[in-house]
C-alpha cells in the first residue's frame, strides 16, 4: 500500500486504500485490526486425568478407568451404553480428544459404601477325646 494513499471504505478485517488508479478500478487491501491491546480471556485450566473421572462431550461420555505414567484404560460410549469395550490410549491424546470436543469434567457420584453383613458364627463345642476304659477292651 501507498503511504500517501487515502482510506475509502473501513470493513472489520480489511481497510481499503485508493492506489493511485485515476478510474479506480483497482484498490489496495491492507489487513487492519480495529482492536489495540487485545489480552486473550483467561482459559480454565483442564483438570489432570484421575481414576473414576467421567467427561461429558455433545454425545459421548468417557469414563477414565486407570491412569499410568503414560497410559489410560478408558470406556468411551454414550451415555445409556450397555456393553462398553475399554480402550487404552496415551495421556497426551486423550487430553487433545478432550480439549478438541470440549468435555466438561462431571461432578463426582457419592457412592454408597458396601457393607459385608457376616454371618454369626455359631461357638462350637470343644471335642473331648472319649478314652477307653480297661473294661471295654477286654470286652
Amino acid at each position: 500500500a501507498r503511504e500517501d494513499a487515502r482510506p475509502t471504505k473501513l470493513t472489520t478485517h480489511y481497510q481499503f486504500f485508493e492506489c493511485g488508479d485515476l478510474a479506480g478500478l483497482t484498490s489496495c487491501a491492507v489487513a487492519y485490526s480495529g482492536m489495540t491491546n487485545t489480552k486473550a480471556a483467561p482459559r480454565i485450566p483442564q483438570a489432570p486425568l484421575a481414576d473414576g473421572q467421567v467427561w461429558q462431550m455433545a454425545e459421548l461420555n468417557l469414563q477414565v478407568g486407570m491412569v499410568g505414567k503414560l497410559l489410560v484404560h478408558y470406556k468411551l460410549a454414550k451415555p445409556n451404553a450397555v456393553r462398553i469395550p475399554n480402550l487404552v490410549g496415551s495421556i497426551a491424546t486423550i487430553n487433545k480428544f478432550l480439549k478438541k470436543n470440549k468435555a466438561v469434567l462431571l461432578p463426582p457420584v457419592p457412592v454408597a459404601p458396601v457393607v459385608v453383613k457376616k454371618k454369626p458364627v455359631a461357638k462350637k463345642k470343644p471335642v473331648v477325646a472319649k478314652t477307653k476304659t480297661v473294661a471295654a477292651k477286654k470286652k
